[in-house]
């Protein structure tokens, strides 16, 4: 047995408009506050990081390295990279289990990852033919 709850039309018409109102005040109120969002894990008096700009001249971090059994995969400030690919400048020359090899302007500069003390990131080869 099916219990209805019958609501005369003017109330129907009222809740409409309340929740209309509602979602329109809802609206406005995260466009006006857009702007001012606080992030609570920035350090106190730290300024705000707007995301489309690029430092100015920034250091290169090797996070990770994949070798497989056709290719080599490195992960520099979060981007992969092959060999003979270009980041900031630089032309990745050579991808081995222990270090990223790269050029510019005549001059090489090479990366390694970090200790085990400095963060959680380790090489990962790969076993030829199988997919992990």
């Amino acid at each position: 047995m099916v219990n209805l709850i019958v609501v005369p039309q003017r109330v129907r018409r009222v809740l409409v408009v309340l929740a209309g109102l509602s979602l329109v005040s809802v609206i406005l109120s995260a466009v006006v506050c857009a702007g001012q969002l606080y992030d609570p894990m920035r350090p106190h008096g730290a300024s705000a990081v707007v995301a489309d700009q690029e430092p100015a001249a920034q250091e290169l971090h090797l996070m990770a390295i994949v070798v497989g059994a056709s290719q080599r995969t490195a992960v520099i400030n979060g981007k992969n990279v092959l060999e003979g690919d270009q980041l900031d400048g630089y032309r990745v020359q050579t991808i081995s289990t222990a270090a990223v090899l790269l050029s510019r302007a005549g001059k090489s500069k090479r990366l390694t990852l970090p200790t085990v003390g400095q963060a959680n990131m380790q090489v990962s080869p790969l076993a030829a033919g199988k997919n992990n």
